[in-house]
């Protein structure tokens, strides 16, 4: 997947290329842009909405954008995320081991793990993570199950 990815952020064209790069950085600091929005930044200001358009299509055939079609306060808008994220390259001695010990039951005690919506959850969906009572609920009591054991 690494090759091809590369291969296909290699083929884009200038202006491919420029929205790619755009809807990565949202993708990175705000999880992803709605396909509107792209038309008002002025990095993209030389684009006709219609290419835009077009170009997310073609992002999307390349597998380098996901669109996902979702409901903003009533009106039915695509919401971009970039596919392929950059890995930050870190080099570990290969003598270098780190063991951390995990229980299974803690975190299968994580509610997300036994949702039926687990694969349709996000920000830009209707169910997120944000306003989902049983996630909080979740983090609510853990926090208070630390705090108790801080105290002892």
């Amino acid at each position: 997947m690494i090759l091809s990815a590369q291969h296909a952020i290699s083929s884009l064209d200038e202006n491919e290329r420029r929205v790619y790069e755009v809807i990565l950085r949202a993708t990175k600091t705000d999880g992803g842009i709605f396909q509107v929005k792209l038309k008002e930044l002025n990095e993209l200001k030389s684009l006709e909405p219609q290419q835009i358009a077009k170009i997310v299509s073609r992002l999307v055939k390349k597998g380098l954008v996901k669109r996902k079609l979702v409901n903003n306060n009533g009106k039915s808008m695509y919401f971009l995320q970039a596919l392929i994220l950059e890995q930050p390259k870190v080099e570990v001695s290969p003598s270098l081991s780190i063991n951390i010990p995990i229980e299974m039951s803690s975190v299968m005690s994580i509610p997300c793990f036994r949702c039926k919506e687990l694969y349709n959850c996000g920000e830009a969906s209707s169910h997120s993570p944000l306003r989902c009572p049983l996630l909080t609920s979740f983090l609510i009591n853990l926090t208070k199950t630390n705090s108790t054991r801080k105290r002892s």
